[in-house]
């Protein structure tokens, strides 16, 4: 059997999302798993750390970073075959849903996912069938969920080093991803990937709104984006950067 990590980026959510998210996992994982709580604030730090959750972070680093930390936990421990980046909203709805992503890759041979609801990314722009899975491109891209294989992760590393709050660093690293030849493009998920995963933000399970960080304004946003795009204006063909949580 698989053993695998997810790991969790949570933000001043530690009572309501986190605690739910944890419980779904809980119930609908088959595989053996660990989970690792990212935390970017000292208070989702301690109130995990008090519940003796495995959990590391504490100072607000930004989404970027805090992501890193579970990247790298995962690169100092060989015994994970896949990494679930998961936001504190997003969680399973159904039994399984482990082994769905993951025998997604071993029908296509593609080492990332993202999850991303029908109708949710812009339209899509085309659509590869296999065996038991069709794999569906988008013209928009999500971060708020992650499949990764080792060898995906151990080729790109982390997310680039000049993120720091919020905003682009996921497309930069799908892309990453894409140019290192371990999926056809950038912004790809399953079909039919609403019937094993949801979140908040979708509210397919319920009409709460809460983000992932409550205080992020339009300029962090903005800023996030201008970096994006200093990075595709520089013409770098790196591919791996050791994940920085510093």
């Amino acid at each position: 059997m698989n053993k695998i990590l997810i790991a969790i980026s949570t933000y001043q959510r530690h009572k309501t999302a986190l605690k739910e998210t944890i419980d779904f996992i809980r119930k609908y994982t088959k595989n053996f798993y660990d989970i690792l709580i990212c935390c970017d604030s000292p208070e989702s730090f301690a109130y995990c750390h008090d519940l003796n959750y495995l959990c590391i972070g504490g100072e607000s680093k930004g989404i970027a970073r805090n992501k890193n930390r579970g990247i790298s936990y995962f690169l100092k421990h060989p015994e994970y075959e896949y990494l679930f980046l998961l936001d504190d909203d997003c969680f399973p709805i159904k039994k399984g849903w482990d082994n769905w992503w993951i025998n997604g890759y071993k029908s296509t041979g593609y080492h990332h996912f993202l999850f991303a609801p029908l109708n949710h990314y812009g339209k899509i722009t085309n659509e590869k069938i296999f065996e038991n899975y069709s794999v569906k491109y988008h013209e928009l891209d999500g971060g708020c969920f992650m499949f990764c294989t080792r060898k995906c992760i151990e080729t790109v590393g982390g997310f680039h080093p000049k993120f720091k709050r919020y905003g682009g660093e996921h497309s930069e690293f799908t892309e990453r991803i894409a140019r290192a030849k371990l999926i056809p493009a950038p912004k790809i998920s399953l079909v039919g990937c609403e019937e094993w995963m949801d979140g908040w933000d979708w509210q397919v399970y319920s009409n709460r709104k809460e983000r992932l960080l409550s205080d992020i304004t339009q300029d962090d946003i903005n800023t996030g984006l201008r970096i994006y795009m200093e990075i595709k204006k520089e013409s770098n063909n790196q591919i791996f950067y050791e994940p920085n949580t510093k």
